[in-house]
C-alpha cells in the first residue's frame, strides 16, 4: 500500500513537471506576449489617442474637456526630456490617468519614442 502511494505521487508529479514544461515551451514558441509585441502607435491609439487624439494634436472632446497637452509643438518636443514623458506617462500629472500599473517599463518606453515621432 505504501509503495502504491509512493509511485502515484511520484507519476502525478512527474505529469506536472512535463505539463510546465510543455506549456514553457510552448509559450517560447509563440514568441513574447501580444502586449510586450505592442508597437508604441498600437499603445498611444489604445491608451493616449481618447484625449491626445491620433495625431497627438489633443483637438478631441475629451482632449478639449481636460486640457489635455499637444504632443505635436516644437516648444513641447524641445523643452520636455524623455524621462520628463515617461514619468508623466507613470503618474499621471493633472487629469491625465497613471499607467504605472498598466503599462511595463518597455511599453512606456515605446509611447516616449512614439510621442517623438509625432513632432510637426
Amino acid at each position: 500500500m505504501k509503495k502504491t502511494k509512493v509511485i502515484v505521487i511520484a507519476s502525478g508529479i512527474f505529469l506536472l513537471c512535463l505539463t510546465m514544461f510543455y506549456h514553457t515551451t510552448q509559450m517560447s514558441a509563440a514568441g513574447p506576449a501580444p502586449t510586450d509585441q505592442a508597437s508604441g502607435k498600437d499603445l498611444f491609439e489604445k491608451n493616449c489617442a481618447k484625449c491626445h487624439g491620433s495625431d497627438g494634436e489633443a483637438k478631441t472632446f475629451r482632449g478639449k474637456f481636460t486640457h489635455a497637452r499637444n504632443l505635436t509643438t516644437a516648444d513641447f518636443q524641445s523643452n520636455t526630456s524623455d524621462k520628463e514623458i515617461a514619468d508623466a506617462i507613470r503618474t499621471g500629472p493633472k487629469a491625465m490617468p497613471s499607467f504605472e500599473k498598466k503599462l511595463t517599463a518597455d511599453e512606456i518606453d515605446a509611447l516616449v519614442q512614439y510621442v517623438r515621432t509625432l513632432k510637426k
